[in-house]
């Protein structure tokens, strides 16, 4: 619901590029480039551990993070299109894990 949020009507489930959307860069962004893989991780380890669910934590902590990982490959394809800001963008700010 984080993403949705802040990225309004430029969200989408697969990446892709639109030339009119802004490269944000505040709120959560400038702590990490993708709050919202971040947070989508988290859920994946914590609600199965609330249940004590551990091989499904394990499990779907392993095939959530492959995706997400691809996720943000592509994503950053699209966003280095925008050129040097998002460059500068990556240099300042982490990718997921914020130390």
């Amino acid at each position: 619901m984080l993403g949705i949020d802040l990225l309004k009507e430029f969200w989408t489930i697969w990446p892709s590029y639109d030339q009119n959307q802004k490269i944000k860069t505040n709120s959560f962004y400038k702590i990490v480039r993708h709050p919202n893989y971040l947070i989508v991780i988290l859920e994946f380890i914590i609600f199965p551990m609330i249940f004590s669910a551990y091989s499904t934590a394990i499990i779907f902590f392993i095939l959530n993070l492959i995706f997400i990982l691809l996720k943000i490959v592509m994503e950053e394809e699209f966003l280095l299109q925008k050129g040097e800001q998002y460059e500068n963008y990556q240099k300042t700010t982490k990718k997921l894990i914020p130390y």
